[in-house]
């Protein structure tokens, strides 16, 4: 079985996982056309509840994100809506440049809301056959279970990846042979059968049901966070980063 397919999860789950907090952007898979019109008042609106430590986090992140001087000028006249699309792509863009211990702490926020999420739901998603506007309305829930350690780390991933995209800092590529490593120590953490069938889906995502597309994800993202070090570091560069993270196979 070919490397890349086993990473075939990488490219979808990482819009999701770090993009999710930003209304104007839409975050439906590539190949959904719907997109979501939202006016500058209903943006500015933080969509948490003010007693959840991620509404204070989300607040000082907005707050930052509007007096950044280098964003500002990156940004020029855009509305509010763009604003939080442009910050999307630079969080996506700039994942690949960040130091392992944060993509670290975002795989850990990424397993818990994909651990929360019913088989239908997870699987729609990642086979792209659900639109954010629909997604968001479960993810954020999640995120308001948070703990103040949680929110922070959100948020300062959020930050960190937008600032070294902004800053061109060099972007850290995970080695095909850790990337094989890191997928044969996951598949000696399970039993035979067990690891057959993880195989299995792998090699067959693109037609899997719902349940098949979640469960594999969830293996990758859950177990995966449970690796013991460097593996957790290289399955979350694996996970959360494009191709220009990963070395070719």
């Amino acid at each position: 079985m070919k490397l890349t397919t086993r990473f075939l999860l990488s490219g979808v789950v990482i819009v999701c996982a770090v993009t999710v907090f930003f209304h104007g952007c839409p975050l439906a898979p590539k190949r959904h056309t719907e997109k979501t019109e939202r006016s500058d008042s209903t943006l500015r609106t933080i969509p948490f509840s003010k007693s959840s430590p991620v509404y204070q986090a989300a607040k000082e992140y907005r707050e930052w994100l509007s007096g950044d001087k280098s964003f500002a000028e990156k940004a020029g006249g855009l509305s509010l809506a763009d604003k939080f699309l442009l910050s999307s792509r630079y969080i996506d863009k700039g994942a690949a440049r960040l130091p392992t211990a944060l993509l670290e702490e975002r795989l850990s926020s990424v397993s818990k809301i994909l651990a929360s999420l019913d088989t239908y739901t997870c699987g729609r998603y990642l086979k792209g056959e659900m639109p954010y506007s629909e997604f968001e309305n479960r993810i954020f829930p999640v995120m308001e279970s948070f703990s103040e350690a949680e929110s922070k780390a959100w948020f300062t991933v959020n930050r960190a990846a937008i600032e070294a995209q902004l800053n061109g800092s060099p972007i850290i590529v995970l080695s095909a042979e850790d990337a094989k490593r890191t997928i044969r120590k996951l598949l000696s953490s399970m039993y035979e059968p067990q690891s057959k069938e993880f195989l299995a889906a792998l090699g067959s995502l693109k037609t899997a049901d719902d349940d098949d597309a979640c469960r594999t994800a969830r293996v990758l993202y859950v177990q995966g966070n449970s690796l013991p070090e460097p593996y957790r570091g290289y399955m979350a560069r694996m996970l959360l980063t494009r191709d220009e993270g990963r070395e070719e196979p």
